[in-house]
């Protein structure tokens, strides 16, 4: 499921073909359509090269960099891909390309870096696309995926100057909806709850949820969402009646279309359960969000946060050779996902050579010590991190409260738009 899910993928037909561009093949787009990865990257790759070998006076290959991008990306070559939305993207700048065009590149740039997790690097895509989209009836929706990617990287402020910035962009649009009404208290309430704001942050989500609820064109499953966006809150505030009685509605939600968020409802109900000391309770809700997780994919970094979830449950009832195997399993989707200094990674790398250590398993948990502590030399490093400056006191207090986030994982992850 993509972090930003109000952005339909952009398909190659959609993309206004000029005369003089290059189109795939029937074959390429049988290849396509016919659920041939391999075949269908090498014939892309092969079309390209033949279109840049005999590319004549204001011929592009535009569309075919396009096919090469999705062929890439269906064969799990993401990084790839992207380059030739890149290249892709340096034709729009040239101007050879129509405002559309430009704008939507952007945002699929934007979209996959989302996706493999390098926020700081999509962010200047996001800021180009709010740049051409301003004075657009579509503008607040771009400005609240720049606010999202901000939130993500902890940049809170800003974050809330984008927010405010959407909300007077959706007062001047003909096209508000409740729902993009919504998604401004929604991810408003984030940002309150990044800033540990909780009362405040479960007022808006209250907002978000009643204007959801009450219109009738929003989906059961961004209702949903909402829910497990406001259990976070409720906990922090200890008020627990009020969350279960969020996880009850919540869990009566008819979304069997959307097996991801089946996940995270049935997930709702362990951290609660803790909070209620009812540790049996709260095991069968994560065994049961695993069982079904790894129904969904068993190598995703959403997989990797259910282990972690149900690893450190039982590493903290003294479960350890239990957790083990679940934290194990957690920190090898990681350390295939992540960078070395991701605060995901550091913090379940850390997690596992604290259980085999008390495992009496030494030599192995100093091997995972010794690389947590180069992840976090490496991080700490980065120019933008060293210093004495406010800025770089900033963004050392954010890393490391994204590690302390990544600590136990047990509320999923909360999202903005969906």
């Amino acid at each position: 499921m993509r972090l930003f899910a109000c952005l339909v993928m952009i398909v190659l037909s959609a993309v206004p073909a000029a005369a003089e561009r290059r189109q795939p093949s029937a074959a390429l787009a049988a290849a396509m359509n016919g659920r041939e990865p391999q075949a269908a990257l090498a014939l892309a790759r092969t079309e390209l090269r033949l279109c840049r070998a005999e590319a004549k006076a204001g011929d592009d290959c535009f569309a075919l960099l396009w096919q090469n991008f999705f062929a890439h990306r269906w064969a799990g070559q993401v990084d790839a891909g992207i380059q030739y939305l890149k290249e892709a993207l340096a034709i729009a700048e040239a101007g050879r390309a129509t405002r559309q065009e430009h704008w939507q590149l952007l945002a699929q740039i934007g979209v996959e870096l989302e996706d493999l997790e390098r926020r700081a690097d999509a962010e200047p895509y996001w800021r180009a696309v709010v740049a051409l989209m301003t004075g657009d009836p579509r503008e607040d929706i771009y400005r609240l995926l720049l606010a999202e990617n901000l939130r993500t990287q902890g940049k809170f402020l800003l974050a809330e100057g984008e927010v405010a910035r959407a909300a007077l962009a959706l007062q001047r649009s003909p096209a508000a909806t409740p729902g993009r009404i919504a998604s401004i208290h929604n991810l408003r309430a984030l940002i309150l709850d990044g800033q540990q704001r909780w009362a405040e942050a479960a007022i808006e989500f209250r907002l978000a949820l009643a204007i959801r609820r009450a219109d009738p064109q929003t989906k059961s499953n961004i209702v949903g969402r909402t829910y497990v966006n406001l259990l976070g809150p409720l906990l922090k505030l200890k008020r627990y009646d009020d969350a279960e009685q969020a996880v009850k509605e919540a869990l009566a939600l008819d979304v069997t279309d959307d097996p991801a968020l089946i996940v995270q409802l049935v997930l709702l109900d362990a951290p609660l359960a803790e909070a209620r000391a009812d540790w049996a309770r709260a095991e069968r809700a994560y065994r049961r969000a695993l069982e079904l997780q790894l129904a969904i994919s068993r190598t995703s970094t959403a997989t990797a946060n259910v282990y972690h979830g149900l690893g450190s449950f039982l590493i903290e009832r003294g479960r350890f050779a239990e957790g083990e195997p679940f934290q194990r399993s957690a920190y090898r989707i990681y350390r295939s996902r992540l960078s070395a200094d991701h605060p995901r990674r550091l913090a379940i790398t850390i997690w596992l050579a604290g259980c085999l250590l008390r495992l009496d398993r030494a030599a192995d948990a100093r091997t995972l010590f010794r690389e947590a502590g180069r992840g976090f030399d490496t991080r700490v490093g980065d120019v933008r991190l060293a210093g004495t400056g406010s800025e770089a006191a900033d963004r050392r207090r954010i890393f490391f409260g994204q590690v302390k986030t990544a600590w136990r994982v047990s509320v999923p992850s909360p999202r903005a738009i969906s």
